[in-house]
């Protein structure tokens, strides 16, 4: 049996302090739950945990309510039943660590009834900004686009402006086949919020995957230059050559190599880049440099032996 926690819970103040978020949605959505760093944890010290679990009631109570359960039992199947863990009374603390064992073994065996109840008694439990990003970044990484939505909606009554809730939900949206939706979310967001790169970014995304070379090009040329690393500095390469912009997408590139010259992803890039230009020789360069860093890449070993056969130099394809 699984203990309920009871509703009415006060909400804790958005402002309080409460475990950062362990979920990064700026990242391709292939999320399992060994990416999640609180699994990853229970998972090595789960017979600890448990046995600290176990050890805690034991000692608060659980020994008291064996003894006086010998008293009043009158069989064995009474006392089994008096002390069946499912009627302890646990405290608070005790119920989160109850339902974060139990979403670990949910997740494990794939079971979506049991992550649910989970995530909802997990919610009930505290409902903090930390805990709806972590249930709707799941329930996306798992294919349920509704719970998704409906658990980044909720959160976002609570916690009104949080990035990473607005961009769970776009996703939500754009899973569920409403891209236009997704961009009207992060537009509108956007406006209120012009210095989140990371909404602006996903919003690059979004307006190439429909169509929307010109917005995507509009939207790239405002991201501040103090605000790119090396994978945002990417990104602008990848989205200037895919509206046509190569001569500022191969200078992004060129600079971003003389910073990071092992950076396997921006060679590739170059090599795309070069082939599209019909650079033939350039492409091999950057492709050549790319397996230097990467030897077991089979993809780039064929996109070199193809470029010596359009050269006509099947011997050194």
């Amino acid at each position: 049996r699984i203990p309920e926690v009871s509703s009415g819970m006060p909400l804790p103040d958005a402002q309080a302090s409460h475990t950062p978020c362990i979920f990064d949605a700026s990242k391709p959505d292939t999320t399992t739950h060994a990416d999640i760093p609180w699994i990853r944890r229970l998972r090595w010290c789960g017979s600890l945990a448990l046995a600290l679990f176990l050890c805690l009631f034991c000692s608060t109570g659980c020994a008291e309510q064996r003894s006086e359960a010998k008293e009043e039992a009158g069989s064995d199947a009474e006392l089994r039943a008096a002390i069946d863990p499912s009627r302890w009374r646990l405290s608070q603390d005790a119920l989160h660590l109850y339902y974060y064992l139990l979403l670990t073994e949910a997740i494990s065996d794939n079971s979506e009834q049991l992550i649910s109840e989970a995530l909802r008694n997990l919610l009930k439990l505290d409902p903090s900004l930390p805990i709806y990003q972590d249930s709707a970044t799941i329930h996306l990484s798992r294919g349920d686009y509704a719970a998704a939505e409906t658990t980044a909606q909720e959160g976002l009554r609570h916690f009104p402006g949080d990035p990473l809730l607005m961009l769970l939900l776009a996703g939500a949206y754009s899973e569920n086949e409403e891209p236009l939706k997704a961009i009207a979310t992060l537009e509108d967001f956007l406006k209120n919020n012009p210095d989140e790169q990371e909404i602006a970014e996903e919003l690059v995304r979004l307006y190439l995957n429909e169509g929307m070379e010109d917005k995507a090009s509009e939207l790239m040329s405002k991201l501040p230059e103090d605000a790119r690393n090396t994978d945002s500095e990417l990104f602008r390469a990848r989205v200037l050559a895919s509206v046509g912009r190569n001569a500022e997408a191969r200078k992004g590139l060129q600079e971003l190599l003389k910073k990071t010259p092992d950076m396997f992803e921006a060679w590739v890039e170059l090599g795309f880049l070069s082939e599209r230009e019909k650079e033939n020789a350039e492409a091999i360069k950057a492709y050549e440099r790319a397996l230097e860093l990467m030897p077991d890449n089979p993809e780039i070993y064929f996109r070199i032996a193809v470029l010596h056969i359009q050269a006509k130099q099947p011997k050194l394809a």
